[in-house]
């Protein structure tokens, strides 16, 4: 059987492998090698390296997913707040603001105080009292509608702000980068936002 010196790639040294061996263990250095039979030339491979590759090319595959996922994450997001934001005249989104339902009570409870007090005191007649019972008892529940939809986008927000940073993270970890600087903000898993309803986006 033919006999065949061959230098390891790790530290240099030779090596005799005949043409049957395809794996070898460097007893100088340690390092596992591929014996590589050409037809024109037999060398070695450094197996570790290989490994390397392909541990990098795997790390890229999820990088890619989860770059994907966060652009999914973030369009999602958007098209969530066009629905419950207000867009001004320059065309940014305004968030809900937690001021209005006191707004609208107060408005609506000094309205119906005047429209009572004008009935009392002749100015109008005694019809538009109910009138004026009316608009605190719907502005209150127009208030409360609204701060029910504050909360519950308050909270879609802070899944949407966990789930970005842990995909960030998780990037960035991949990278071998630190992760981001910013605290994760906490959220009740039992909560489920209307936003995140497909794919990978809920979970």
């Amino acid at each position: 059987m033919k006999v065949t010196k061959v230098c390891c790639q790790g530290c240099g040294s030779p090596l005799a492998v005949n043409e049957t061996i395809r794996y070898a263990t460097c007893n100088h250095c340690g390092s596992n090698l591929e014996i590589i039979h050409d037809p024109s030339v037999t060398h070695t491979r450094i197996l570790e390296k290989l490994e390397r590759t392909t541990d990098t090319l795997a790390d890229d595959v999820k990088i890619l997913q989860l770059q994907n996922d966060l652009q999914l994450l973030d369009r999602e997001w958007e098209r969530y707040r066009e629905t419950v934001c207000f867009r001004s005249e320059n065309g940014t989104l305004s968030e809900p603001s937690a001021a209005f339902p006191a707004v609208v009570r107060g408005v609506t409870i000094g309205g119906g105080i005047i429209l009572c007090m004008a009935v009392w005191l002749g100015n109008l007649p005694w019809g538009m009292a109910l009138l004026g019972i009316a608009v605190p008892i719907l502005g209150n529940y127009a208030a409360h509608s609204y701060a029910g939809g504050l909360r519950d986008y308050r909270r879609a927000k802070e899944r949407y702000q966990s789930r970005r940073y842990g995909l960030v993270a998780a990037i960035a970890s991949l990278r071998g980068s630190p992760e981001p600087p910013r605290k994760r903000p906490a959220f009740p898993a039992r909560i489920r936002i209307p936003f995140m309803r497909s794919g990978r986006v809920e979970s």
